[in-house]
């Protein structure tokens, strides 16, 4: 789900706080373009689980535990 960012009104508050209109302006679509890239959907998520569950199976199935004090079934979940 994306963030909602005011850009506008973040230069706005910067600026009041002593830091000049550019600056405030450059930060603020600065922190609008990061915040736009750096959310992650919840299909990319769901996606990443999906390949991540399909590499583990199979180490998951070719992990030895005989002989070990304890084994995989054993464990609480």
């Amino acid at each position: 789900m994306p963030v909602q960012c005011d850009t506008r009104d973040y230069a706005k508050r910067l600026a009041s706080a002593g830091v000049p209109m550019s600056q405030a302006e450059a930060h603020a679509a600065a922190l609008g373009d990061l915040l736009g890239a750096a959310v992650v959907v919840r299909g990319e998520l769901a996606a990443l689980e999906r390949n991540l569950s399909g590499e583990i199976q199979p180490l998951a199935q070719k992990v030895d535990t005989r002989g070990m004090p304890w084994n995989c079934h054993s464990l609480p979940e």
